[in-house]
């Protein structure tokens, strides 16, 4: 590959890289509405168990219009609710555990509907059924405490009662439907759960981060309701991102005035986008963001200054590894093999190689699609010995042949060497863990050490090296 191919190739890269960049929209995942206004799970029967107008859907829509407005950022639901027309399989399997348990509750089996009630908490558990459709997962646990009252077993009953109502909190029951046992230990499980509601906090079972890396979100957002002490209804917006201090911020509304609410959002979303610490604007500060990022890349090399009467090229492979330090700054070492392939005039009879080890602090810049890094360092190096002639004799007929003579070589000796480097390059995110980098490097030899022959620096220096490879970042 010419020099010129593999300049156009990076500055390719570096321009797709950019584009990636401007493209890329923040991810911000919808989580279900709460309602905490209930006061009772019990209804009458005939009684409607919800109003025809949901203040709540208004409040969601109204956010949502309000975010997509910015054309930078992109609200997602749950893979698994995206298409409610084509349930997933594992949603299929859920519904499937729930309606068998329910059928041999039913014909009161009751511990074969407790086995088949936990094999659907289990698909509950791992798919974070409460992110997208709470109902469903609320009817598992509303059913394993049915069962558990008829066993005999309240206690774990009303601890089944109380997480569907943490996942339901808005659930109704048809008053005189279940015998009065039941209906004393529903009672007495929402009554707790009242005492233990800390509006407008999740329940602590739930994990929002955990969804979110499920998702690939960078955000997460839910509206709630409840009744504030003189009894009318507030409602609320709460926006969940890990780069705040408090990891959330909250806008309520004491009046249910659309006029009013329309306003505050579009004040809420402006406030969100220029004050959120999103991933456009902000690196991950939590921590350091991994332990160590090793490279592996092929290495294309030529010298600025070399001896031949034309530049030759060399190739090998560079090892490196990136060692964080703190927010933007790396500690990086390196390892670095090269040899000669030849030059246009084949000038070089006896091929040279290099190893070398680089040391060096790694500023980087970090995007949702990869970093551009910048590492000024040190590098100590050993240059093997080479052989060059100009004479076409020596060339064609070999050493020994006539018209070669032993003054028409010119022999570059062994050396250890010194030199300042600058390394500029690109890593682009193919997976979470796994990168494509670009790379290029320049050095400058101030200092050798000559093992044999004359010293190497009066003909060879400015090595100007390409990589291209993968980078793993160890988490």
């Amino acid at each position: 590959m010419s020099v010129r191919a593999f300049t156009i190739w990076v500055c390719l890269g570096l321009v797709c890289s950019t584009a990636l960049a401007r493209g890329s929209r923040v991810k911000v995942l919808l989580l279900p509405a709460q309602d905490w206004r209930s006061s009772s799970p019990f209804v009458s029967p005939g009684q409607p168990q919800q109003t025809k107008h949901n203040p709540l859907k208004h409040l969601q829509k109204s956010f949502i219009q309000a975010l997509q407005a910015s054309k930078q950022v992109q609200v997602i639901h749950s893979v698994y609710a995206t298409n409610r027309n084509s349930p997933s399989t594992e949603e299929l399997l859920l519904r499937g555990f729930l309606q068998l348990g329910v059928d041999l509750y039913r014909h009161i089996h009751l511990s074969q509907s407790i086995s088949s009630l936990n094999k659907g908490l289990d698909v509950v558990n791992r798919l974070h059924v409460w992110s997208w459709m709470p109902h469903l997962a609320a009817r598992v646990y509303f059913y394993l405490g049915l069962c558990n009252v008829d066993l005999g077993q309240p206690e774990n009953a009303q601890m089944y009662f109380r997480r569907a109502f943490m996942l339901n909190p808005a659930m109704k029951i048809q008053k005189g439907y279940y015998p009065n046992r039941t209906e004393r230990a529903i009672r007495a499980a929402f009554t707790d759960f009242r005492a233990s509601l800390h509006v407008p906090d999740l329940p602590p079972q739930f994990d929002p981060g955990k969804v979110m890396r499920q998702e690939k979100a960078d955000a997460a957002v839910f509206v709630y309701a409840y009744k504030s002490g003189t009894g009318h209804t507030v409602l609320g917006v709460r926006i969940i991102d890990p780069g705040l201090k408090q990891g959330h911020f909250d806008r309520e509304f004491d009046s249910p005035a659309d006029t009013d609410i329309d306003t505050g959002i579009r004040a809420l979303a402006d406030a969100f986008l220029s004050c959120a610490r999103l991933p456009w604007k902000r690196m991950h500060k939590s921590g350091k963001p991994y332990k160590l990022i090793m490279d592996t890349t092929a290495l294309y090399t030529f010298y600025a200054k070399y001896p031949t009467r034309r530049f030759f090229h060399n190739a090998g492979f560079n090892l490196s590894f990136s060692f964080p330090v703190q927010h933007g700054l790396d500690i990086m070492g390196a390892f670095e093999l090269a040899t000669s392939i030849g030059d246009p005039y084949h000038d070089m009879v006896e091929g040279l190689t290099s190893y070398r080890v680089h040391v060096g602090a790694s500023y980087y810049f970090q995007w949702p699609w990869g970093q551009i890094f910048l590492t000024p360092g040190l590098s100590i190096g050993y240059l093997g010995g080479y052989k060059i002639t100009t004479n076409a004799n020596c060339k064609f007929l070999g050493p020994d042949g006539p018209g070669c003579l032993p003054t028409s070589f010119d022999k570059g000796g062994n050396a250890i060497t010194f030199s300042l480097s600058v390394l500029f390059g690109v890593r682009l995110k193919l997976t979470r863990v796994l990168f494509f980098r670009l790379s290029a490097e320049v050095e400058g030899l101030f200092a050798e050490i000559p093992l044999s022959g004359h010293q190497s620096m009066t003909d060879l220096n400015f090595p100007i090296g390409f990589q291209a490879g993968l980078s793993y970042r160890f988490q």
